[in-house]
């Protein structure tokens, strides 16, 4: 399945969606937090095709999570911080989802099914 972000939205904005489905879905796309994870295309690209690039393997860390990719691609930011931002937006995303869909289980409550 496609991201959010690679369709074709333009198609998807002719199509007779409602303008609450429209905000919801600028809404998620918009986030300053997601953008920080999406923009790193390059670390995507080395955690998907395992071909280091863009990255001088001298400084590569064995002592860090990811051999410290993290923290070059992310200005700093630690694994664990960026890690905390990922579970920040999955719950935020998922709770836009329940809320658009109008749905009663909360995530938290998946579990218990």
């Amino acid at each position: 399945m496609p991201e959010l972000s690679t369709f074709n939205w333009y198609e998807i904005w002719e199509l007779d969606i409602t303008n609450r489905s429209r905000e919801q879905i600028q809404h998620i796309l918009k986030d300053k937090e997601l953008k920080l994870i999406k923009d790193q295309t390059k670390l995507r690209n080395i955690l998907v095709h395992y071909k280091i690039e863009g990255v001088l393997i001298e400084t590569l860390n064995q002592k860090l999570d990811f051999y410290g990719l993290i923290e070059h691609f992310f200005q700093g930011m630690t694994y664990h911080q960026v890690d905390q931002i990922l579970d920040t937006q999955i719950q935020r995303i998922s709770t836009l989802f329940d809320e658009w869909l109008n749905w009663s289980v909360r995530p938290s409550q998946l579990r218990n099914w």
